[in-house]
């Protein structure tokens, strides 16, 4: 259709509709031309249905009004050829026929009454097919291509749901590890700390936590510490290599270790094997020899998890043995 139709019968007349009329009987072609042509329809004419589709393929109708019983190939087969042809195949179809014809037919063809004009011509009934017909007709195809607008924008919210979870992927990494020491981050340390709680429970197994506390003085700058804070993390890691076993930034200048199915011997020896790395890391900056400088704490606790006890009880005596650790000065 070139225009939208309305309900409003001067708004229709203005439309520049073409309507094709099938029908062998040139009288009723004629009679039918002049109801359509008054109201400002323009109208082709067919008097045969093999014309009908020549005349429809070289200009698309926006809607098609077809005898009943059309002598060379019958209505229903011309009808079932334009639903074939791509030019056609959304075109709407009135039936037109006697009312004998109509009522004999309706059966075969599995259509509804509602979609024929019936003869002879009743002027308003004509009309007000035609208008019922071209109004269904286009809703239909606001509704189309409503929903062919709908299907693409669900197309590109998808497309934009599947790169936004591709970027949240590739910013896993930077989510979950700490960017200087390149250790695992707070947020990782806690979701492994609660999974490993929950598995060695129902296990029944030891879970130790370190905390490694590093006290610097003011004399020695940020960027040094952060170069100093890599080389401990890296020490720190090269003594934990279970698969299973994780090292993570805590808090400032604090690094855990968290170390699954390990007994309290396990960790302590650990806990040794950290300090003579970090004693080695000291050798490589004279200014950290001294304790004024420079200070490791070492917390160090076992539990078995159990229901009655929540994760953070075991953080709680790691940090109380820190406290101990500074109080007395022993690392």
């Amino acid at each position: 259709m070139l225009l939208s139709i309305s309900k409003d019968k001067s708004q229709l007349d203005k439309n520049n509709t073409l309507i094709l009329l099938v029908d062998h009987n040139l009288g009723h072609l004629h009679l039918l031309s002049k109801i359509l042509e008054l109201p400002g329809f323009k109208v082709k004419k067919a008097i045969s249905g093999k014309k009908a589709l020549d005349i429809a393929k070289k200009q698309i109708p926006d809607l098609i009004i077809l005898d009943i019983n059309i002598p060379d190939i019958n209505g229903y087969p011309v009808y079932q050829h334009f639903k074939c042809e791509k030019e056609t195949i959304n075109t709407p179809i009135l039936f037109m026929g006697s009312e004998k014809q109509i009522t004999e037919k309706i059966r075969n063809f599995e259509m509804d009454r509602v979609d024929c004009i019936t003869k002879p011509f009743e002027d308003e009934e004509v009309l007000t097919q035609v208008r019922r017909k071209l109004i269904i007709y286009d809703q239909n195809q606001q509704l189309i291509n409503y929903h062919q607008t709908l299907g693409k924008q669900m197309d590109e919210h998808k497309h934009l749901t599947n790169a936004l979870v591709s970027v949240n992927q590739s910013l896993q990494p930077v989510i979950l590890f700490d960017t200087i020491t390149r250790l695992a981050n707070r947020k990782k340390f806690d979701e492994y700390f609660n999974s490993q709680w929950k598995k060695l429970d129902t296990k029944q197994l030891p879970l130790s936590l370190l905390l490694c506390n590093f006290d610097f003085s003011q004399n020695i700058n940020n960027a040094k510490k952060d170069q100093i804070l890599q080389q401990l993390a890296q020490a720190i890691k090269s003594v934990v290599k279970r698969s299973s076993d994780l090292v993570a930034c805590y808090e400032n200048n604090k690094f855990a270790v968290i170390l699954p199915s390990t007994d309290s011997k396990g960790a302590v020896y650990i806990g040794k094997l950290i300090r003579e790395k970090i004693e080695q890391v000291k050798l490589d900056h004279p200014q950290l020899t001294g304790n004024k400088d420079f200070n490791l704490s070492i917390g160090i606790a076992t539990i078995v998890p159990s229901k009655k006890m929540s994760p953070q009880s075991l953080i709680e005596l790691v940090e109380q043995a820190i406290r101990k650790a500074k109080v007395s000065g022993k690392t």
